[in-house]
């Protein structure tokens, strides 16, 4: 080979390894995320480039991508894929049929991909501080290895509505249940039923007590003197007491112990029995003092003879 064919062929090499190196040097992966687009209820749409791939940047059933949503306290958000279902951010895939069954894939055409990506809030997550803004970007698996690539898209800031929901407490069923309290009821007073009262009338009269009927003495006969002077001629008890009542202004009969005409009331029979007494003691007296005389005329008419 002569001198100029060496250099010739020398330059060829250099040309060629210049060419392939700068092809490796110059391969640059763009992954960038535009136009967010937002609704009532926190789903977040965007435009997404990808683009600088080659054979090796995703497995022969492409490349999945994982949508998060950033906090001061962290990574939060669901993606959606392409079973049209919502799937929880994790941070680590627990295995490659994992990944590929739950992330959003495509298939790169000449080292490119253009399309939307969707992702939505998740209010219940404990990085999620209510209403605000927060950071949306996109990571990318290879889909050979469970740790994503190094070329995240770019960041976007978005407004997220959603309140964050009331915590509901949780009871666990295992544990005993802490006993709660049961207050003491205080009896309320309830009036006890008491009957009507009862209505006394004014026109009813008091019964008058009906008199117990007394019997009349049967009144006994003694023969009393008529004349206390000679002694001669008698008359019964009752025909005296008849006339003695008859003096003192009351009626024979009267021994029930009714009002006398000046309003007071006389016990009739009792007097009635002290004046007979006396009358007897009396009569008896005077019986005995004549009887007396007449002796003693007697004997002096014989003293004489």
């Amino acid at each position: 080979m002569s001198r100029i064919g060496k250099i010739v062929f020398i330059g060829a090499i250099l040309l060629f390894f210049n060419i392939v190196f700068s092809s490796r040097v110059g391969a640059t992966i763009i992954f960038s995320i535009s136009n967010p687009t937002l609704n009532e209820n926190d789903e977040i749409e965007v435009d997404a480039v990808v683009s600088g791939l080659i054979s090796s940047s995703c497995s022969t059933t492409g490349c999945y991508l994982q949508g998060q949503l950033q906090s001061s306290g962290g990574y939060f958000g669901y993606t959606y894929n392409n079973s049209g279902e919502y799937v929880d951010y994790f941070k680590n895939p627990g295995s490659i049929d994992e990944l590929k069954s739950k992330l959003f894939n495509f298939t790169p055409v000449s080292g490119a991909w253009i399309g939307k990506l969707r992702v939505k809030n998740n209010p219940g997550s404990q990085n999620y501080y209510g209403p605000g803004d927060y950071l949306l970007s996109f990571r990318r698996f290879s889909g050979n290895s469970l740790s994503p690539t190094s070329s995240e898209s770019n960041g976007l800031s978005v407004s997220l509505t959603l309140p964050v929901p009331t915590p509901i407490p949780t009871i666990n069923i295992l544990s005993t249940p802490t006993p709660t309290p049961i207050p003491t009821l205080v009896p309320t007073e309830f009036p006890l039923k008491t009957p009507p009262p009862t209505v006394i009338s004014t026109n009813t009269q008091t019964p008058k007590p009906t008199p117990t009927a007394k019997l009349s003495p049967t009144p006994i006969k003694t023969l009393l003197p008529l004349n206390t002077a000679t002694g001669a001629g008698y008359m019964e008890s009752s025909q005296a007491f008849q006339v003695l009542g008859t003096e003192s202004g009351e009626t024979s009969n009267d021994f029930s112990g009714e009002k006398t005409k000046s309003g007071k009331r006389l016990m009739i029979l009792p007097t009635a029995l002290i004046i007979l007494g006396v009358l007897f003691i009396g009569a008896a007296i005077f019986s005995i003092i004549k009887k007396g005389k007449i002796d003693y005329t007697d004997d002096s008419e014989k003293q004489n003879s």
